[in-house]
């Protein structure tokens, strides 16, 4: 079976992107982060991404990365499928996350393009190219700018060996429909961000989305994918306008990753504060957040 097939195989449903637990003193809190990820997994959910932009990857050192890479490995123990972040500004130090993540056991990573500067596109290309080339473990592209509206760019990369995934980040819909027709055949088209983004990804055959609210609250997902299961499309689009887009609404206006470690703490789960540039969110922005919450039912 090679790395598509298998990917193709576990990664259904949701993908919760795990912020990562800070104590209040700012270093990464490591049991939090454990016990984290044996609550996402004992509630259900079967797919784990830790050190994506949610995980604030980007205010973290390469040795704590690293650590928080192997937590979460080793607490999942095979009950979940864990995509790791390993994006970075510079190819070779992604590259040698890759190459941690395969050493540790995870399943694939999630990697970034170079987010602070690249020449062109064809450097783009390169960044995957070697990444894809110089290790063996399944790598999800992610597409969160502007410039994979270029196809002839998403043909070359879709071709490259080892690239099982693409989390579709970009809020496209139509590049998102893109991803699906012309290449849903040869990579698992994850969508970006939310349940509703997914109504759409569904329709053209995306098997997985990355989750909104189910970072605090697993079951309110894991029922918006039984609805569409069922092909209750109606109960599922309630879901959507009915708790996510009022959560949705609050949390991005307070910081959408620093709001979601609020939530969890809400919630009796590990968050903490952030590091910056990210702000933790006030105490007038968690009681905006506490309002909304009750309101739509799930404190």
């Amino acid at each position: 079976m090679t790395h598509r097939d298998e990917f193709r195989a576990r990664v259904k449903g949701t993908v919760v992107p795990m912020p990562t637990p800070f104590n209040d003193d700012l270093s990464v809190d490591l049991e939090g982060v454990r016990t984290y990820t044996s609550f996402l997994i004992e509630s259900g959910v079967q797919t784990i991404s830790p050190l994506g932009t949610t995980g604030e990857f980007f205010t973290m050192t390469p040795q704590e990365h690293r650590e928080v890479m192997k937590a979460v490995v080793e607490e999942a123990a095979g009950r979940a499928v864990v995509i790791a972040g390993a994006g970075h500004s510079g190819t070779a130090v992604a590259n040698g996350l890759v190459r941690y993540a395969q050493e540790t056991g995870a399943d694939a990573v999630l990697v970034c393009a170079p987010y602070y500067y690249h020449s062109s596109p064809e450097a783009i290309f390169h960044h995957y190219r070697t990444l894809a080339e110089e290790n063996d473990i399944g790598i999800v592209i992610y597409s969160n700018r502007e410039f994979m509206d270029n196809l002839e760019l998403v043909d070359r990369l879709a071709s490259l060996p080892n690239i099982v995934g693409v989390k579709e980040a970009t809020g496209s819909y139509p590049l998102y429909q893109q991803w699906c027709e012309h290449h849903g055949d040869k990579v698992v088209v994850i969508g970006g961000g939310s349940m509703k983004h997914f109504l759409w990804g569904n329709l053209w055959g995306s098997p997985a989305y990355f989750a909104s609210v189910a970072n605090f609250c697993p079951q309110v997902e894991l029922d918006f994918l039984r609805h569409l299961e069922k092909g209750d499309l109606e109960a599922a689009k309630r879901i959507v306008l009915e708790i996510e887009a009022p959560y949705m609404e609050v949390a991005i206006k307070h910081d959408w990753f620093a709001s979601l470690k609020a939530a969890q703490e809400m919630f009796g789960l590990p968050g903490g504060p952030s590091r910056l540039p990210v702000v933790t969110v006030s105490q007038a922005g968690r009681q905006e957040l506490r309002d909304v919450l009750t309101r739509i039912g799930l404190l």
